[in-house]
């Protein structure tokens, strides 16, 4: 079987940015953009648990664009713990979600 490569330069560089989800207040939506995938993401649970982990935010967030959401006065640049959880998730497994 072929393996591939994919070009993730930098992605545990970029911005990482949590809001909390509009309709479940203890919920928490942790994203980044990337530039091969657009955005991707995990829903955390009030405890920190990884609840959801998916690609393309907005689609998410019923429709809102990236740009309004990062925009909004909710979403701030995540915590180190958040951080470390969105970034713990392998490329590949990305790649994978977004080919489904």
């Amino acid at each position: 079987m072929e393996e591939i490569e994919y070009d993730m330069t930098n992605s545990t560089n970029k911005t990482v940015y949590a809001v909390p989800n509009p309709y479940w207040l203890s919920d928490t939506f942790v994203f980044r953009e990337d530039d091969e995938l657009g955005s991707v993401y995990v829903k955390l649970n009030c405890e920190d648990k990884i609840e959801e982990i998916g690609v393309d935010i907005s689609r998410r967030m019923h429709g809102c664009p990236v740009e309004k959401i990062i925009a909004s006065e909710h979403c701030a640049e995540a915590n180190d713990v958040h951080k470390t959880l969105l970034n713990s998730i392998g490329e590949d497994y990305w790649h994978k979600i977004k080919n489904q």
